[in-house]
């Protein structure tokens, strides 16, 4: 029975992730906001060329993933365990050494979703399709949240899926709120402190780098932002998907129009 528990708790795999270090603040009210001259401002280590730990205990700086999650539980105990690593392959024109290569593992017959966020994952059920298991922005903790006081227009990365299946799709979800521990997926009762999000679904391909440019959508009547909640998975659905896929980024930044800066 334990091992059963054991293999359905690492299988949760909606898109975790957790801690690292200081917290973002850039927008019209920012001083530290550096555009370059096409509009791009770069979130922290968005070209993942900064690692924090070493071994089984390796993280990008200001990205989180299984290693530093919150939980409780046989399901938060056996959920811990490294599914992101450092690599040399970069997209093209890339000035940096680095990527980050997020992958998928099987688990008896279970695939466990790779999966990284700017915030911090929190496991707190066994099952795969618990509420209880989600990304969250933690305000009060710089390691796991990141500041945003401004609406950009989209958000562009770089992203190399491999996968046997053509059909399957990784996952990109942008949520931009107010001061307050947004869940990723979220729950019904807090899409009122949402101002804007941005998704992006897609697959192999070729195999090779690829280029995504996603918009924000924002509410009307929506809060003022302060807060960027981050997430990428080897597959939009919990549980599924193959063992050793992996999910290669590079390069993540925000898009800015002149009125927006």
């Amino acid at each position: 029975m334990n091992k059963i528990l054991f293999v359905i708790a690492l299988s949760f795999c909606l898109f975790c992730s957790c801690e690292k270090e200081l917290s973002l603040n850039f927008g019209k009210d920012s001083s530290t906001d550096s555009f370059d001259s096409s509009g791009v401002l770069t979130l922290l280590n968005g070209g993942f060329e900064e690692w924090d730990g070493e071994g089984k205990e390796l993280e990008p700086c200001h990205w989180n993933s299984y290693m530093s999650a919150d939980g409780t539980g046989m399901a938060f105990v056996a959920g811990k365990a490294q599914q992101v690593d450092s690599s040399l392959d970069v997209r093209p024109g890339s000035k940096g050494r680095y990527s980050v290569c997020v992958y998928s593992r099987s688990v008896m017959g279970i695939v466990v979703n790779g999966n990284l966020t700017t915030g911090r994952v929190y496991i707190g059920s066994t099952s795969t399709q618990s509420k209880d298991n989600y990304n969250f922005t933690a305000c009060s903790l710089p390691d796991f949240q990141q500041q945003l006081t401004s609406k950009p227009d989209s958000i562009r990365f770089w992203a190399k899926f491999v996968c046997p299946d053509s059909t399957q799709n990784a996952r990109m979800n942008a949520i931009i709120h107010d001061d307050y521990n947004y869940r990723d997926p979220a729950v019904k009762d807090e899409e009122k402190h949402l101002v804007g999000k941005a998704i992006q679904r897609f697959t192999t391909k070729s195999g090779g780098w690829y280029c995504y440019t996603v918009p924000f959508v924002y509410r009307d009547s929506a809060p003022e932002p302060r807060y960027i909640l981050i997430s990428f998975t080897t597959n939009q659905v919990a549980g599924k998907g193959s063992a050793n896929d992996k999910l290669y980024l590079d390069d993540v930044e925000l898009v800015y129009s002149g009125q927006n800066r």
